[in-house]
């Protein structure tokens, strides 16, 4: 709901399973899932993280082995920009049983930018102002 209430076109607004319809669709899906895998599940979008008591030219080998003839894809995707929100906004969700009330305040940020010092600046000060140890977390326990 969050996701949904914040982000109206980008990506951001389901996660990264899909919406909750999609993910009960999936058995209809097949076709789009392979195209999906095509697409992303490519070796651009891949770190592989090795440990343990290993020695590097037989990790490079292993690794050569399995993943050296995957070719990198060229699929670009065309993902909106998300325009500026001009009031608030506010969902709710129902719940089928009885729970305590849980509320969210949330935030878009800016995004990270090569340019602007914004994102950056806001990842320093969020831990500072809204962490654990914070005044204003404090003030709330």
């Amino acid at each position: 709901m969050l996701r949904a209430t914040a982000y109206k076109v980008h990506t951001y607004s389901h996660t990264t399973m899909g919406f909750i319809e999609d993910i009960e669709d999936f058995p209809n899906q097949y076709d789009y899932s392979l195209q999906f895998y095509g697409r992303y599940y490519r070796p651009e979008y891949t770190t592989i993280v090795l440990v343990g008591d290993l020695k590097r030219d037989d990790a490079l080998g292993m690794v050569k082995k399995y993943f050296g003839d995957w070719k990198r894809g060229s699929y670009v995707p065309n993902i909106p920009a998300e325009p500026d929100q001009t009031a608030p906004r506010e969902g709710h969700v129902d719940w089928p049983s009885d729970t305590l009330p849980l509320i969210y305040v949330a935030f878009r940020v800016p995004r990270i930018s090569d340019e602007k010092k914004d994102k950056a600046a806001l990842d320093l000060l969020a831990p500072i102002a809204f962490g654990e140890n914070s005044d204003l977390y404090q003030k709330l326990c």
